[in-house]
Protein backbone atom coordinates (compact mmCIF):
# COMPACT_ATOMS: atom_id res chain seq x y z
CA UNK A 1 0.00 0.00 0.00
CA UNK A 2 1.30 3.56 -0.95
CA UNK A 3 1.61 6.28 1.42
CA UNK A 4 -2.05 8.02 2.68
CA UNK A 5 -0.20 11.29 1.38
CA UNK A 6 0.87 10.07 -1.80
CA UNK A 7 -2.85 8.67 -2.67
CA UNK A 8 -4.23 11.86 -1.54
CA UNK A 9 -2.61 13.84 -3.94
CA UNK A 10 -3.31 11.36 -6.61
CA UNK A 11 -6.95 11.53 -5.28
CA UNK A 12 -6.75 15.49 -5.24
CA UNK A 13 -5.07 15.57 -9.33
CA UNK A 14 -7.77 13.24 -10.15
CA UNK A 15 -10.51 15.41 -8.80
CA UNK A 16 -8.76 18.15 -10.39
CA UNK A 17 -8.76 16.92 -14.37
CA UNK A 18 -12.44 15.56 -13.57
CA UNK A 19 -13.54 18.96 -12.84
CA UNK A 20 -11.88 20.84 -15.51
CA UNK A 21 -13.09 18.57 -18.30
CA UNK A 22 -16.23 19.19 -16.86
CA UNK A 23 -15.87 23.05 -16.72
CA UNK A 24 -15.00 23.13 -20.32
CA UNK A 25 -17.49 20.38 -21.86
CA UNK A 26 -20.43 22.44 -22.68
CA UNK A 27 -17.63 24.93 -24.35
CA UNK A 28 -15.71 22.04 -26.53
CA UNK A 29 -19.53 20.87 -27.34
CA UNK A 30 -20.96 24.35 -28.51
CA UNK A 31 -17.83 24.46 -30.71
CA UNK A 32 -17.97 21.08 -31.69
CA UNK A 33 -21.17 21.52 -32.80
CA UNK A 34 -21.11 24.73 -34.68
CA UNK A 35 -18.23 23.22 -36.41
CA UNK A 36 -20.42 19.70 -37.84
CA UNK A 37 -22.07 22.14 -40.38
CA UNK A 38 -18.73 22.30 -42.61
CA UNK A 39 -17.01 18.95 -42.26
CA UNK A 40 -17.02 16.05 -43.97
CA UNK A 41 -18.14 12.68 -43.09
CA UNK A 42 -14.95 11.38 -42.07
CA UNK A 43 -13.95 14.40 -39.55
CA UNK A 44 -17.68 14.30 -38.20
CA UNK A 45 -16.61 10.35 -37.09
CA UNK A 46 -13.38 12.06 -35.52
CA UNK A 47 -15.91 14.89 -34.07
CA UNK A 48 -17.74 12.14 -32.24
CA UNK A 49 -14.87 10.16 -31.22
CA UNK A 50 -13.07 13.44 -29.55
CA UNK A 51 -16.58 14.15 -27.73
CA UNK A 52 -16.91 10.78 -25.86
CA UNK A 53 -13.17 10.99 -25.48
CA UNK A 54 -14.31 14.30 -23.82
CA UNK A 55 -16.99 11.90 -21.43
CA UNK A 56 -14.35 9.82 -20.61
CA UNK A 57 -11.98 12.27 -19.30
CA UNK A 58 -14.67 13.27 -16.88
CA UNK A 59 -15.73 9.58 -15.57
CA UNK A 60 -12.31 8.04 -15.86
CA UNK A 61 -10.44 10.86 -13.19
CA UNK A 62 -13.59 10.34 -11.25
CA UNK A 63 -13.98 6.85 -10.68
CA UNK A 64 -10.32 6.30 -9.91
CA UNK A 65 -10.92 9.03 -7.45
CA UNK A 66 -13.41 7.27 -6.12
CA UNK A 67 -11.32 3.98 -5.57
CA UNK A 68 -8.55 6.57 -4.12
CA UNK A 69 -10.83 7.87 -1.25
CA UNK A 70 -11.47 3.91 -0.67
CA UNK A 71 -8.27 3.35 -0.07
CA UNK A 72 -7.47 6.17 2.21
CA UNK A 73 -10.52 4.94 4.07
CA UNK A 74 -9.16 1.68 4.16
CA UNK A 75 -12.05 0.18 2.69
CA UNK A 76 -9.96 -1.62 -0.38
CA UNK A 77 -6.11 -1.29 -1.19
CA UNK A 78 -6.41 0.15 -4.96
CA UNK A 79 -3.37 2.91 -4.45
CA UNK A 80 -1.38 0.73 -7.82
CA UNK A 81 -4.70 1.30 -9.62
CA UNK A 82 -5.09 4.57 -8.54
CA UNK A 83 -1.65 5.40 -9.54
CA UNK A 84 -1.74 3.80 -12.96
CA UNK A 85 -5.06 5.91 -13.50
CA UNK A 86 -3.78 9.61 -12.48
CA UNK A 87 -0.66 8.36 -14.82
CA UNK A 88 -3.23 7.52 -17.76
CA UNK A 89 -5.79 10.52 -16.57
CA UNK A 90 -2.66 12.81 -17.54
CA UNK A 91 -1.59 11.64 -20.82
CA UNK A 92 -5.17 11.76 -21.71
CA UNK A 93 -5.58 14.94 -20.75
CA UNK A 94 -1.95 16.12 -22.68
CA UNK A 95 -3.49 14.18 -26.19
CA UNK A 96 -6.63 15.53 -25.85
CA UNK A 97 -5.30 19.11 -25.24
CA UNK A 98 -2.98 18.81 -28.16
CA UNK A 99 -5.55 17.13 -30.72
CA UNK A 100 -7.98 20.41 -29.33
CA UNK A 101 -5.66 22.89 -30.09
CA UNK A 102 -4.46 21.35 -33.17
CA UNK A 103 -8.41 21.07 -34.67
CA UNK A 104 -8.77 24.65 -33.24
CA UNK A 105 -6.22 26.21 -35.41
CA UNK A 106 -6.21 23.89 -38.50
CA UNK A 107 -9.73 22.72 -39.07
CA UNK A 108 -12.25 24.91 -37.12
CA UNK A 109 -11.24 28.20 -38.33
Amino acid sequence: MAEPGVVEAEVSSLIAFSGLMLVFLPFFLDRARGAREGLSSSWLRRLTVLVWLTALLVGLPAVAAAFGLLTIWKVIDASGFVGWMALVSIGLVVSYTLVTVWLETKVWT
